[in-house]
């Protein structure tokens, strides 16, 4: 009966319409099918980021490194530093950086990684952009990632890093 319908008012319609709605409806259709791309496309990315996290993890404990904190602080610590950014005003750039500061090796800093997961970045409550990983979001929030006047805030960190042979930067 739909079908009938529908079918009786488009053979009505003129052809220019008829071609317009072809084009809508291939649009929608490619628009859908990009959109299901992209999510499966990132969570692959996702997926594989959390395996690399994971064998560079089990790579360290073969080199003999022992993480200096229990899983319990890494998480705690991960939400600390996602609560000193969040919301991009009022940061608090200053525990961010101490308790980044507190790593003390290659492992710690992975297990940090791997705590903080993707979150996502908000700015006056309004959700910015895809969920980024660790680095991504000090980088994007303290500013590097833009040439900002904090990135020497991030310099801090990458000197106390190396300077306890910590490969990782920012």
């Amino acid at each position: 009966m739909k079908t009938q319908f529908i079918k009786s008012n488009i053979s009505d319609l003129p052809q220019w319409a008829k071609g317009i709605i072809a084009i809508a409806v291939v649009g929608g259709v490619a628009i859908v099918s990009y959109m299901v791309y992209k999510k499966i496309k990132k969570e692959k990315e996702d997926k594989e980021q959390r395996i690399n996290i994971k064998n560079e993890i089990e790579e360290a404990i073969k080199k003999g490194l022992k993480k200096s904190f229990p899983d319990s602080q890494y998480v705690s610590k991960a939400n600390q530093i996602y609560e000193g950014m969040k919301y991009g005003i009022g940061d608090d750039y200053g525990s961010v950086r101490d308790i980044l500061k507190t790593m003390k090796n290659d492992l710690d800093v992975l297990s940090i990684m791997k705590a903080f997961g993707k979150r996502q970045a908000y700015v006056f409550g309004i959700p910015q952009g895809e969920p980024k990983d660790l680095f991504t979001f000090v980088r994007a929030e303290l500013g590097n990632e833009y040439g900002g006047i904090t990135s020497y805030k991030m310099d801090a960190i990458n000197k106390d890093w190396s300077a306890k042979g910590i490969k990782y930067k920012f």
